[in-house]
């Protein structure tokens, strides 16, 4: 896996704790706003750890984001 493949999302990535985080997580957190979700919200936004994505993982979510049933969620 070259750098180029890797991402990581957050106000602090270069300090943060890197995390990778499952796609149904992924939208745990900011599609469907789970309140058990809320501890892991909270580190993300405050930069004590970010998301690493390979390509193939955001491949992934993009894809997953355009399932009809999420694509109706989003509309909302």
């Amino acid at each position: 896996m070259t750098s180029s493949e890797v991402s990581t999302n957050s106000p602090a990535a270069s300090s943060a704790q890197p995390w990778v985080i499952d796609t149904n997580i992924v939208l745990d957190l900011w599609l469907f706003e789970d309140p058990a979700t809320e501890p892991l919200r909270a580190a993300l936004q405050s930069g004590r750890i970010s998301h690493l994505a390979t390509r193939s993982m955001r491949d992934e979510l993009e894809r997953v984001l355009t399932y009809p049933h999420i694509v109706k969620r989003m509309a909302k």
